[in-house]
């Protein structure tokens, strides 16, 4: 039979009866004989079958009750969504802490390699995650392209002082921002633009000196590096991104999380097909 929806339980109150416990506090009472209830608690929370022929008289009343959980929603056939096909391929570009993690995180989704990414190693990845130290703006806006090409998905974080920002991970089915519309919506809001230009040029020079990254702790690294491969799971089992086209700010010392809405230039994207 099919096994409790997640979140749900099934236990008998103080009085005898039979109760559902369902998220956000809101509860169902049960009517019905309690050991047929209490038969369909152990199969529901331990998704058994029920052998119906060894009912009896019992039968047609727990497939009634079987009905109606599940036209409840308390049941719920065993989820496929969430799982990952193993045949994917993930590229993870970067040499960080938070790469090796996400990498490890990731490992049971199919092939999953760590290197810097070029084009031909982005044309054939399911999805690319670029772990970066500071801001490569220039590589970014390469690497962006070589996705728009080959109709990559992808995801990305940079260091910033000791904070991390995540995404948006784009993929070529969704609507969300693209490096370049994260990038150009930057811009647009900063009051110095020019600077802000000369800082990502000279994060981008191979002859700059650039201070090291302060890595955080372990534990703020498995902060970070979870909420990237909670993402990219979520992208890999439903084709669709977790939380849209949003970016995130991530404190790993306090594991304190601030989301920044990022809307696509309408203006850019319609040039950018002529």
């Amino acid at each position: 039979m099919p096994s409790i929806a997640a979140g749900h339980h099934l236990y008998p109150a103080v009085d005898g009866t039979w109760l559902c416990s369902r998220p956000g506090d809101r509860f169902v009472r049960l009517s019905g004989p309690p050991h047929v209830v209490k038969l369909l608690q152990g199969s529901a929370h331990m998704g058994r079958e029920i052998d119906f022929d060894s009912l009896g008289d019992d039968a047609d009343l727990t497939r009634q009750l079987i009905a109606l959980l599940d036209e409840r929603g308390i049941l719920a056939e065993e989820s496929t969504a969430s799982s990952v096909s193993t045949a994917s391929s993930v590229l993870v570009d970067g040499d960080t802490p938070i790469a090796e993690a996400v990498a490890s995180l990731l490992e049971d989704c199919g092939d999953v390699t760590v290197g810097i990414a070029d084009e031909g190693s982005v044309s054939t990845a399911d999805v690319v995650v670029s772990c970066a130290t500071w801001l490569p703006d220039a590589r970014w806006s390469q690497l962006q392209n070589w996705c728009t090409a080959h109709r990559t998905a992808w995801h990305r974080c940079h260091a910033e002082g000791e904070r991390f920002f995540i995404g948006p991970l784009w993929s070529p089915a969704s609507n969300n921002a693209d490096y370049h519309d994260v990038r150009g919506r930057r811009l647009a809001a900063s009051g110095v633009a020019d600077q802000l230009l000369d800082h990502w040029r000279y994060l981008d020079d191979p002859h700059s000196i650039l201070p090291p990254v302060r890595w955080p702790h372990r534990s703020g690294i498995a902060v970070v590096a979870g909420v990237i491969a909670a993402e990219v799971r979520a992208y890999l089992a439903t084709g669709d991104t977790a939380i849209g086209s949003v970016q995130l700010d991530v404190d790993p010392a306090s594991a304190h999380i601030v989301h920044h809405p990022v809307l696509p230039i309408p203006f850019r994207r319609s040039t950018a097909t002529l």
